[in-house]
C-alpha cells in the first residue's frame, strides 16, 4: 500500500500577474501549500496529479476571495477581494491561467496544508480543468476527471456536515434543557458548509440560526478515517446587553460525531459529548 506523505510546494507569482494585481494582494505574494499524496508509488508521473489539483485549487481559493461574504469586512479583505476579482474578469480560472501568472516550485517543509475540503464548493466548480491532460508512466491523465473526483468528495464532506449537525442540534437542547430553550441556536461551520445551506437545512427541522443565541456550537474538524469524524465544540452563553455585548460562557462541551455512508446519505455511528464527563448520546 502506497504511503502518503506531505510535500510542499512554493506557489510563486510571476511577473505577469502583475500587469494587473496589486501587489498587495495575498496571491501576490509566495506561498508554500503542502499536499499529502503517495509521490510517484505507483507509476511515473502520479505526483503531478497532486500538482494539478493544487494548481486548480489555489484558483478556486482565490475565486472564493472574491465571491463569499464576510460578516465583517477588513480593508486587507476588500483589497484581496477586489484584486480576486479583476483575475476572475481579466482569465478563466485554468491551468494555463495558473502555469503563465505562477509558478509551482517543490520545496523542504511547509505549513499551509492544501486542503479542497476547506475551499467553497462553488468556487471549486468556478475551476475550468478543461481537456488538459497530465502525462504519466501510465499514458495520459484528463485533468478534468480527476477534479471531478474533488469535487464529489467536498460535495459527500458537505452532507456529511450537514447530517452530523442535524443530528447533534436537537440532542444539545436535550442535554442543555435546563439552560436553553429551543429553537435559536448559533452554528458556525466554517468552510464545510455555507451558511444559508445550513440555514436551509436546520430550519427544516424547526431550528432557527441566529447571530446570538443560549446554544452555540462551532465546527472544529471534519476528518476522513475510513469513516468520518467530526469535532465541534459546543457551549451555553448568557448575554448580556450593552455597547459591547458579549456571551458569557456557562458550560462549555467537546463533541465528536463517528459517521458513515448509507446508500443515499450520512448516518451517525457513535457519538459523545465531554462536559465533565463524558456523555453518551447514541446507544
Amino acid at each position: 500500500m502506497a504511503a502518503f506523505l506531505p510535500y510542499a510546494y512554493l506557489v510563486r507569482p510571476r511577473e505577469a500577474l502583475f500587469e494587473r494585481i496589486s501587489r498587495d494582494a495575498w496571491f501576490a505574494r509566495p506561498h508554500v501549500w503542502t499536499i499529502t499524496s503517495p509521490g510517484d508509488h505507483d507509476f511515473e508521473g502520479q505526483q503531478r496529479i497532486w500538482e494539478a489539483q493544487l494548481k486548480l485549487g489555489f484558483l478556486a481559493r482565490i475565486h472564493e476571495d472574491a465571491t463569499v461574504v464576510r460578516p465583517t469586512e477588513w480593508e486587507m479583505d476588500r483589497i484581496c477581494r477586489d484584486n480576486a476579482q479583476a483575475l476572475l474578469d481579466w482569465l478563466p480560472l485554468t491551468i494555463e491561467t495558473f502555469d503563465r501568472l505562477f509558478a509551482l516550485e517543490p520545496v523542504g517543509v511547509g505549513q499551509a496544508r492544501y486542503d479542497p475540503d476547506r475551499i467553497a464548493e462553488k468556487s471549486l466548480r468556478a475551476v475550468v480543468p478543461g481537456d488538459s491532460m497530465i502525462t504519466t508512466g501510465r499514458g495520459p491523465i484528463a485533468v478534468n476527471g480527476v477534479w471531478e473526483r474533488v469535487i464529489a468528495h467536498r460535495a459527500s464532506m458537505r452532507a456529511c456536515a450537514l447530517a452530523g449537525l442535524r443530528f447533534l442540534v436537537p440532542r444539545l437542547f436535550e442535554a442543555f434543557s435546563e439552560l436553553v430553550t429551543p429553537p435559536e441556536c448559533v452554528v458556525h461551520a466554517g468552510e464545510v458548509v455555507g451558511q444559508d445551506e445550513l440555514a436551509d437545512a436546520l430550519a427544516r427541522d424547526g431550528w432557527v440560526l441566529t447571530p446570538r443565541a443560549r446554544l452555540h456550537i462551532v465546527v472544529r474538524d471534519l476528518r476522513d478515517m475510513g469513516d468520518m469524524e467530526l469535532t465541534c465544540e459546543c457551549s451555553v452563553r448568557e448575554w448580556r446587553d450593552g455597547p459591547r455585548a458579549r456571551g458569557r460562557v456557562l458550560t462549555r462541551a467537546a463533541v465528536l460525531l463517528g459517521l458513515e455512508r448509507t446508500e443515499t446519505d450520512w448516518t451517525v455511528r457513535d457519538a459523545t459529548m465531554s462536559v465533565s464527563r463524558a456523555r453518551r448520546l447514541v446507544k
